[in-house]
């Protein structure tokens, strides 16, 4: 198949709005085009991100439609390194203001991450220095008559 020299156009400003775009312009975006069709290929750390290269593309008025094929791959062992190390030292901490403050039991479920500690205090620690190292907002819940806290944290 040939291409057209306005597929080349198309595909040269698609890759122009994309470098322009604060969300994307870091990332490693790659462009084909065939008839006005865009196919967006790469890898980026999160769905956000994949969003705004489709978005950049079509602010092109010639473009007719774009194929994402665009893959997400977050960078989680990095981060999870980062978050473990955070928990460890937060719990640590919070035993010299009270010996039976300790993590019981830490897993993922559906993506959110479940903490559960021996003190109320404990879990808003905890939320409150995971909102703090990456950004975003928390809410607190306590249900005093079971004794539970619940932290929900949301990054930005």
């Amino acid at each position: 198949m040939l291409k057209s020299e306005a597929d080349d156009q198309i595909r040269y400003d698609v890759l122009r709005e994309v470098a322009r775009d604060t969300r994307t312009w870091k990332l490693d975006i790659r462009a084909d085009v065939h008839d006005g069709v865009e196919s967006l290929s790469g890898v980026v750390p999160s769905y956000a991100e994949k969003i705004a290269a489709v978005r950049a593309a079509h602010r092109i008025p010639r473009v007719l439609d774009v194929l994402n094929e665009i893959l997400i791959r977050a960078k989680r062992p990095v981060e999870d390194k980062k978050i473990e190390s955070l928990l460890s030292n937060e719990a640590e901490r919070a035993q010299d203001d009270n010996p039976l403050s300790r993590i019981m039991n830490r897993r993922e479920i559906d993506g959110h991450l479940l903490i559960e500690t021996t003190t109320e205090h404990l879990a808003k620690r905890l939320g409150q220095s995971l909102i703090k190292a990456f950004d975003g907002g928390v809410a607190h819940h306590f249900s005093h008559e079971n004794k539970v806290a619940r932290v929900d944290g949301r990054r930005d």
